[in-house]
């Protein structure tokens, strides 16, 4: 320990001019006493946190791989087919493709699940699907109560009706929403679309083994697989059936691209509506005062500017999930490391203007008091912006601004809201639809009562927390230990937190697929960089030292080596953690398993058919399949019944599309 100064330099309190100036003349002293010991701590902070990036890096990719290792899954059988042509509904699509498949690599197929452009009546299956589970009311009991109950609802019932059908469709449950229920027994309206339905260009195809999938996709690496004249491409992946979303396979790339165009300038839109609708009158209101000594804002400012925080984070929230569920992705795990992307970038775009503009109001505080820097001069004399930045008065108001940013905004009051936002608030809504809606009965009041999911996104609150205490070395050193106490704090409660959301408050918490964690690992770089960032700054205040034979650098100079030197750790680490997830990823990879497709599919509900809306219906009204493919709904596990091939109804001749393989 150097000296107990270092806890003390910015966060002295003054209650008087006078001592304000003793304050500002000693913190400057001390500050050029002890730089070398900050620049020594950022130096072993940039070394330690760089390479315990990397090591977790490591870390994380020899875990992942080791259970995908050691577990037996449904992606393990899968290999996707990309490039199809188009087929209509009423063709044996499933067994085109099978064939195809069969005669390309020799390989025994169980089955092919085929993405369907069902966009335009999403709907009608949606429903459809839900009354095979249950999740719907009964046809004609929603029909009587629309009749009996349609003429006398005024305007409030309306209203209310239609926020209740809202909120219902969100948990995918539906009540008379004005179409009828399709019945369960058969639908010719349903049959026609989908005879006339055409598919996308991708199909899962599940192979009986797992070394057969992988002859397979090796076979036809370089050839791929003819279908109709069309040369598709077969690859393995890690995707599990219930990270697919089928309704989105109709989105092509270039739709998709548009789409996170829009998607952007969503994101880009809420953080400037939410500047210039809040944040503006907010410093409109502060620099109001003089801050003479009887013209200061009151506690109200300090209310005010955690309220704006906080809502902003809530608000960038919102923004991001809308966002990252317009680009309408195949996967959830992209979904997820899209919201990730979205939501760092839009905090940190907003944390840049928000200190732009407490930066403007520091200034102003400080020479609405006449502060002076340590020689004497009068703030508002200054001319360079660095000079400015790098006077005690300034480095001792933005710290305070950090840390206020830091603790209670972002580390302790969004974490402490989310228990009675997401958990006892949605349970409480649930119960209330449930007792004011005699229809939510039987699973479908299980269903608006259910428990939420876990999802990946917390890689975004952990990164931008980190993130923040990265940009803390940029200011005087009293703040840094402050924030670092509350940084762990806020992260113990966030982890017993998670703890316990995941074993008593969640549905499922499932992560199949490598790329969200990737992402979070390649993102570390950010708070990285920031501490090479800091390092660089603080460097070259070094030089301004009496006993320094240089001269310091100018800010034209300045602030471009500092963006250099962040910019180029962040591509540095970006390309080691590339070299790491391949490098450890290839070397822990199954190799000749002999896991059986028949043996494996007894242990999941979930698979690639029943997951797929439009399979399970075709299975039905389609392709006659007995008995047809069940439907598979999250929470409502049934009894599992005794797989087998699915067969033609009336007759004794198995079907291969879709099925599945006897057991042994």
């Amino acid at each position: 320990f150097v000296s107990p100064d270092l806890l003390a330099l910015g966060s002295a309190e003054a209650t008087t001019p006078q001592m304000f100036c003793a304050v500002i003349s000693w913190g400057h002293q001390r500050q050029l006493d002890l730089l070398w010991t900050k620049v020594a701590w950022l130096i072993f902070a940039y070394v330690f946190s760089f390479v315990g990036a990397l090591i977790y890096a490591v870390r994380q990719t020899v875990l992942f791989a080791h259970i995908d290792a050691g577990e037996v899954s449904m992606s393990d059988f899968l290999a996707i087919l990309e490039g199809l042509p188009q087929m209509k509904g009423h063709e044996e699509v499933e067994d085109i493709i099978k064939e195809k498949v069969l005669e390309a690599t020799g390989e025994g197929v169980a089955g092919v699940s085929v993405a369907w452009d069902f966009n335009s009546c999403a709907g009608e299956v949606e429903r459809t699907v839900a009354s095979e589970v249950g999740l719907v009311e009964d046809a004609a009991r929603a029909a009587a109560r629309t009749t009996v109950e349609g003429a006398t609802l005024g305007w409030y019932s309306r209203l209310n009706g239609l926020l209740t059908r809202w909120l219902l469709k969100m948990w995918q449950i539906h009540l008379d929403s004005g179409e009828p229920c399709t019945p369960r027994g058969q639908s010719s309206d349903l049959k026609q679309r989908l005879l006339e339905m055409e598919n996308c260009s991708t199909a899962f195809v599940v192979f009986s083994n797992e070394d057969g999938r992988d002859r397979a996709v090796e076979a036809v690496k370089d050839t791929g697989i003819e279908i109709r004249g069309t040369r598709c491409k077969l690859k393995s992946s890690t995707v599990e059936p219930e990270e697919i979303m089928w309704q989105n396979f109709y989105v092509t790339a270039a739709q998709r691209k548009f789409k996170l165009v829009k998607a952007f300038m969503l994101v880009l839109g809420a953080c400037i509506l939410w500047t210039v609708l809040m944040y503006l009158p907010y410093a409109a209101y502060m620099m109001s005062f003089t801050y003479q000594p009887r013209d200061r804002p009151g506690p109200l400012g300090e209310y005010l500017f955690i309220g704006l925080v906080v809502g902003s984070q809530l608000g960038l929230f919102v923004a991001c999930s809308v966002g990252a569920n317009m680009a309408l992705y195949r996967y959830e795990g992209e979904r997820q490391s899209k919201y990730i992307q979205f939501y760092n970038g839009a905090l940190l775009l907003n944390l840049a203007m928000d200190i732009v503009l407490q930066t403007v109001l520091s200034y102003k505080e400080m020479t609405g008091k006449k502060a002076h820097t340590a020689n004497g001069q009068l703030l508002d004399e200054l001319t360079s912006y660095q000079d400015i930045m790098e006077s005690f008065p300034m480095q001792r108001t933005l710290g305070n601004y950090l840390l206020k940013y830091c603790w209670p905004s972002t580390f302790l009051y969004p974490f402490l809201s989310q228990p009675i936002l997401v958990q006892w608030l949605a349970y409480h809504i649930g119960k209330l639809l449930v007792r004011a809606n005699t229809s939510l009965q039987g699973v479908m009041a299980a269903k608006a009562m259910e428990l939420g999911a876990m999802r990946q996104e917390r890689y975004a609150d952990i990164l931008f927390n980190t993130a923040l205490v990265a940009l803390v070395p940029f200011v005087a050193p009293a703040y840094m230990h402050l924030v670092l106490i509350f940084f762990l704090m806020s992260h113990v409660y966030i982890y017993l937190y998670d703890h316990w959301k995941v074993l008593r408050c969640v549905v499922r918490f499932q992560f199949t697929s490598p790329e969200v964690h990737k992402l979070a690992m390649q993102l570390f770089a950010l708070p990285v960089s920031f501490l090479a960032g800091a390092l660089v700054f603080k460097a070259n205040q070094l030089r301004r030292l009496p006993s320094s034979e240089n001269s310091p650098l100018s800010s034209s100079h300045l602030l471009p080596l500092v963006v250099g030197v962040m910019l180029a750790h962040g591509l540095m680490h970006y390309l080691l953690v590339e070299m790491i997830c391949r490098v450890f990823w290839t070397a822990t990879v199954r190799k000749d398993s002999n896991a059986s497709y028949a043996a494996t599919v007894s242990h999941f509900r979930a698979t690639y058919f029943s997951t797929n809306p439009v399979h399970c219906l075709r299975s039905k009204y389609v392709l006659g399949h007995d008995p047809p493919e069940a439907v598979y709904a999250c929470g409502l596990w049934r009894i599992p019944r005794a797989w087998k091939e699915p067969r033609e109804t009336g007759t004794d001749t198995p079907r291969s599309a879709g099925g599945l393989p006897k057991a042994p």
